[in-house]
């Protein structure tokens, strides 16, 4: 990978996204069916106001209700003993379908714009100890998204392929010593 090469080369630009009055439920629901932790939180005009991720809303309802801490949902499976009146799991439910998103988001997030290179990108997310950037437009509009996880590929050399599926690049041929080849026995097997 070029360190010089730009985000909108591994971003992704079809961005699941979310408006600040959603219910946190909404929310859950959309990270869960796009398999994301976080989403770029929009207004109507589809300007960036916020990013809402998995631990925020966890840490929101535990504020709220007590019900679990951000280190899971142990915490709920742990706490479940039946008593009177709703229990942590109800708690939580509840509290996630009737929170709005701009509850639990964080308001300015950290930005980049597809020409930031992914060095850049990578100095950001470790700085602020995120885990995804919204790379936007000069009108704050979300045009993409890059994760620690695509920095990661690419620094691997791998690319999306079809249908969104991880391929990995090209190995790179490696010298051979002639002198010390190893010599691999015939597969009794490669004709059948």
């Amino acid at each position: 990978m070029d360190e010089h090469a730009y985000v909108a080369e591994i971003m992704t630009r079809v961005v699941a996204r979310v408006e600040p009055t959603a219910s946190a439920h909404e929310a859950a629901v959309l990270m869960r069916s796009n398999h994301v932790s976080g989403l770029p939180v929009v207004d109507p005009a589809g300007r960036l106001v916020g990013v809402v991720s998995e631990i925020d809303l966890v840490r929101g309802i535990h504020r709220a209700t007590g019900a679990m801490s951000a280190r899971g949902f142990l915490d709920i499976l742990l706490d479940s003993t039946p008593r009177s009146g709703a229990g942590p799991l109800e708690a939580s439910q509840a509290r996630l379908k009737n929170a709005r998103v701009s509850e639990f988001m964080t308001s300015r997030p950290v930005t980049i714009d597809p020409e930031t290179t992914i060095r850049e990108a990578s100095r950001l997310l470790t700085q602020h100890g995120i885990s995804r950037l919204p790379v936007v437009d000069s009108r704050h509009h979300v045009v993409g998204i890059v994760t620690r996880t695509d920095i990661v590929q690419a620094i691997e050399g791998r690319t999306i392929g079809p249908k969104g599926s991880l391929t990995p690049a090209p190995a790179p041929e490696r010298p051979t010593r002639s002198s010390k080849a190893r010599r691999e026995p015939p597969d009794p097997y490669a004709d059948v």
